[in-house]
């Protein structure tokens, strides 16, 4: 084959592809799967972009402020209702006294804990400082003291109180109150 030939028979093969192609093109079948993904065929024919997806919907928050008084023995229900998962983040500050012949704790109650004081079995937490704020969801009962990020471990309602004694006549002589600030993020 002449050199003339060759370039006739490789010039017809390249419209002939090029022409295969663009008829490929022209089905739109084909045309969907050549194009990137992302986009869609516009009215006129015009290839636009397809809308984002939505974004997850924000988190529902809510933020409550209640008070723990040392006098009123038991939990204090802060109406808070949880689902297991959600975020909490707590803030307590303020001072009780919940013994006469000892000064007034913060949040984080005194500097040792109820097994080291008789009958440690009498309070909620043994293995936590006496008089540090504490509390409960479902069954669970943590430490809260100053600060504490929980995550809901079942569905419940928050509830808050000090780890003194839990027996008749122990709460008689506390005085004062924590405030709390509880702030629920729910995803």
């Amino acid at each position: 084959m002449s050199n003339a030939n060759q370039r006739f028979v490789t010039t017809v093969g390249v419209f002939t592809i090029v022409g295969a192609i663009a008829a490929v093109l022209n089905i739109p079948e084909f045309r969907s799967l050549l194009r990137p993904s992302g986009y869609h065929s516009g009215v006129s024919g015009q290839e636009l972009p397809l809308a984002p997806p939505p974004s997850p919907p924000p988190p529902e928050i809510e933020v409550i402020s209640t008070v723990v008084e040392a006098t009123t023995p038991g939990w204090t229900n802060t109406g808070l209702a949880l689902q297991r998962g959600d975020v909490l983040d707590i803030e307590v500050s303020g001072t009780v006294l919940f013994d006469p012949t000892i000064q007034e704790v913060g949040p984080d109650g005194t500097p040792w804990n109820a097994s080291s004081v008789g009958h440690p079995n009498e309070f909620m937490l043994p293995k936590e400082h006496l008089a540090a704020v504490i509390g409960k969801i479902g069954d669970r009962i943590f430490l809260i003291g100053r600060h504490s990020h929980e995550i809901a471990q079942s569905d419940g309602t928050l509830s808050l109180g000090i780890n003194e004694r839990w027996i008749p006549g122990a709460w008689d002589d506390n005085r004062g109150t924590f405030q709390v600030s509880v702030r629920r993020e729910r995803q």
